[in-house]
């Protein structure tokens, strides 16, 4: 009976382990994604006056 009491006890650590494990890599995907868009923003920022500056030194 108490091999069945320690089973019991591991599979519910598993499985709040997994649950946690589950939790934080959702929580960092969602971090991820964010951070990309945020970059790709920053990016598109960036590269907007690089493409003013050929016009304008083919003007001068």
């Amino acid at each position: 009976m108490e091999t069945l009491e320690v089973n019991t006890q591991l599979y519910l650590q598993i499985g709040m382990v997994y649950v946690i494990i589950m939790l934080l890599g959702t929580l960092i995907a969602h971090i991820l994604n964010y951070r990309h868009h945020q970059k790709k923003k920053q990016v598109h920022q960036q590269l907007t006056p690089l493409h003013q500056i050929p016009t304008k030194t083919a003007n001068l």
